[in-house]
C-alpha cells in the first residue's frame, strides 16, 4: 500500500479511471467462445463506436463506464445481426453477470442501450 501511495503521489494523483472502451476490451472475450475471430473484431469495433457516441451526451457522465460498455456491446451485437444472436446475447449477459455481478438486464444498462441506439439513428 505504501508503494502504491508513493506512485500516486509521484504522479500527482493524475490517474485515469477505466473508460467504457477499456471495459469493452475486457468484456468481449466473454463471448469469444461462440464466435469467429472476424465476428469478434466486428463486435469490438461496433461496441467502440457506440461507446464513443456516449461522449455526445452529458447524461453519460453519471453512468458507470462498465454499464456503458455492456450497453455498447449489446448494441453492437444487435446491429451486426449475427447467426444465433439471441443465444449469443443471453450467453454474454450471463457471463458478464457471473464475472462481475453486473446485471445487463438492469434498468440503467437498458436505458443506456436505448439512448445509444437513438444517438446512432440521429447520427445517420
Amino acid at each position: 500500500e505504501s508503494l502504491e501511495l508513493d506512485i500516486m503521489q509521484c504522479l500527482d494523483w493524475k490517474l485515469s479511471p477505466p473508460t467504457p472502451v477499456s471495459f469493452i476490451a475486457n468484456f468481449v472475450p466473454l463471448i469469444c467462445v461462440h464466435l469467429e475471430d472476424t465476428e469478434v473484431e466486428r463486435i469490438t469495433k461496433e461496441a467502440a463506436f457506440f461507446a464513443e457516441l456516449s461522449v455526445c451526451m452529458y447524461l453519460f457522465n453519471f453512468v458507470k463506464p462498465s454499464s456503458i460498455a455492456v450497453a455498447s456491446i449489446l448494441c453492437g451485437l444487435e446491429s451486426l445481426h449475427l447467426p444465433d444472436s439471441e443465444k449469443v446475447v443471453l450467453d454474454f449477459k450471463a457471463a458478464v453477470h457471473k464475472a462481475t455481478g453486473l446485471d445487463a438486464n438492469a434498468g440503467g444498462v437498458q436505458r443506456c442501450k436505448r439512448i445509444l441506439r437513438e444517438l446512432q439513428l440521429n447520427a445517420m
